[in-house]
């Protein structure tokens, strides 16, 4: 039987040679969440669920990397903000190819029932604190749901919501 670990690699890897081969940058509205779809993974982007224990429990910090490595992997440049004063955003990644850039928020936590509506907050305040051309913001988190008002919030934003199902 293959381990977790290798299995998460050969997936990365191919999802890593799809990314260097794509042409297009996304450009409607819902290529940005296509492609990070794609890359990230969710159901329809192709990776194998996930251990979702592994993942609930993880510490904070963790599940911070585990998402900006899964990034990195798909073929994106990484950069990781601060661990204190971050000024909203856990990382920055830049698509290497099309050059779009992802302003990411990262919510763990340790029941996996609502996600902290504090991730919307934060990615507006990370939007304005970091000097990133149109970037596209995102909130994941282990957590099965955010709020209403956290969902209604972000679509009036144009925030990507990513929880524990995707």
């Amino acid at each position: 039987e293959i381990s977790f670990d290798r299995k998460l690699h050969e997936l990365l890897a191919r999802k890593r040679a799809l990314s260097r081969e794509m042409l297009m940058p996304p450009v409607g509205p819902n290529d940005a969440k296509e492609l990070f779809d794609e890359t990230v993974g969710s159901k329809s982007g192709g990776f194998s669920p996930v251990d979702l224990q592994t993942i609930d429990s993880m510490e904070p910090t963790e599940f911070e990397h585990w998402v900006l490595s899964r990034l990195r992997a798909a073929g994106h440049r990484v950069d990781r903000t601060p661990r204190t004063h971050d000024r909203g955003a856990d990382g920055i990644a830049y698509h290497r190819i099309s050059g779009r850039s992802i302003i990411i928020q990262c919510k763990h936590t340790q029941l996996s029932g609502m996600a902290p509506d504090q991730a919307i907050s934060d990615l507006l305040r990370a939007r304005g604190a970091y000097p990133v051309k149109d970037p596209q913001l995102v909130a994941i988190t282990n957590a099965s749901q955010f709020s209403t008002a956290a969902i209604r919030r972000a679509r009036e934003e144009g925030i990507l919501l990513v929880t524990r199902s995707e």
